[in-house]
């Protein structure tokens, strides 16, 4: 269970850092929000084309 938690906090880590460093760059928040939009859109394009309603386990 730690592994597994440790892996999901590396990219709260890395967002924060990225982030910090786009609004220290542009001063602006707007290239921050067009980069989580952009991660929601391509997980949501990955997810409809691979999702299936298939029954996994009986």
């Amino acid at each position: 269970m730690g592994i597994t938690n440790t892996f999901a906090a590396i990219p709260g880590i890395i967002g924060v850092y990225a982030a910090g460093l786009i609004l220290e760059l542009t001063g602006s928040w707007i290239l921050v929000f067009q980069l989580a939009g952009l991660v929601s859109v391509i997980g949501m394009i990955y997810y409809l084309r691979n999702a299936t309603a298939e029954k996994q386990f009986d």
